[in-house]
Parts: structure tokens; sequence; C-alpha cells
């Protein structure tokens, strides 16, 4: 699991667990560092990265390019990629780069039903908008884009309509977590 700018994050989600520990921490990793620390694992036969966060999509556009170039590069073995993102700020500079590694890159986007009320808050826009446009926008784009959705007590009876949203927007997966 990679976390190259730590739990900073562009929303402000009121269950998250990186927002409720009180430990938000912000800070770009260097690159150099990652290239170090990934160096360890070139020689796997199967190796699964996670970009994680806060919100992955934080990090300068060229590290993450130099860090899946480096991974591209130097693993031997079958390597998969997949970032945990927010899906607000994917564009088409991201898609293009993660096209660049085919299957090999998948992205987990964080999604809920809308339900009687709404825990995931972003500062000065409408997130959700901006999450499905992009999630229709580029469904075809990548081979794996799925959704990780939190079920609680104000949304837990709108999942069906949700998932048939989702299957209408050409989303293969959807990981429900309990809050």
């Amino acid at each position: 699991m990679l976390k190259p700018v730590g739990t900073a994050c562009n929303m402000n989600c009121h269950y998250c667990y990186e927002h409720v520990s009180g430990t938000h921490r912000q800070g770009i990793i260097h690159v150099e560092d990652v290239l170090s620390y990934l160096s360890n694992f070139v020689d796997y036969e199967h190796v699964f990265v996670l970009f994680h966060g806060g919100e992955p999509l934080l990090t300068p556009f060229y590290t993450i390019q130099t860090i899946l170039d480096y991974i591209h590069d130097q693993f031997l073995g079958v390597y998969h990629i997949q970032f945990q993102t927010n899906g607000t700020l994917l564009n088409d500079a991201w898609i293009a780069l993660f096209q660049k590694y085919g299957s090999r890159v998948s992205l987990s986007i964080s999604l809920d039903p809308v339900g009687s009320a709404d825990l995931r808050f972003a500062e000065g826009y409408h997130y959700r908008e901006k999450v499905e446009q992009n999630l229709c926008r580029y469904a075809n784009a990548i081979e794996n884009i799925g959704v990780v959705s939190v079920a609680h007590v104000y949304n837990k009876r709108s999942f069906l309509p949700f998932i048939e949203q989702l299957i209408n927007m050409r989303i293969g997966s959807i990981t429900i977590n309990k809050y």
C-alpha cells in the first residue's frame, strides 16, 4: 500500500477513519523513497500495489507517472496496480496514463447511494455529480473500474436502485462496507 500524500484529501467525509482519527497528515512522499521501497519487490512472482490515501490523485502527476513506469519497467513478475480514489480528480490526463498499462491498472472509486442523508462532502462543488460524470465518461476507458460504498443508517435502503444505476453506467463491481 502506497499513501503518496499521506491522509491528505480534497473531501471531508463524516465517517472517514482518516478524518475521524484526528491523524490527518499531509505531505508528499519523495519519489526516490517509493522507488527504493518498491525495489524490494521487483523479483516477486505476483505483486499488488494499492495507491491509497487520503486521495492519491492529489500526488503530482509526474510522481505517479514515474512510479508506474518503474513498476512496469523493473518488475519481473505479474503486477497489478489499483487506485482507491474518490473519483473527483479523474481527468483525461490521468486516464491516458492509466490506459498505458492496460488491464494492470484498476480504479476503485468511492461513492455511496444517496439515501436520506449523504455523509460525503466536498468544499465548493457537488462531488456526487462530478464522480458520476467521471464514472460515465471513463467506464469504457479503463478495463476494471469498481465502486466502493459505505452502508449506513441513512442509505441502507437505497442500494438496489444504486446498484441498478451502476450497472447502467457499466461499472463491473461494487464493494459495500458497513459504517
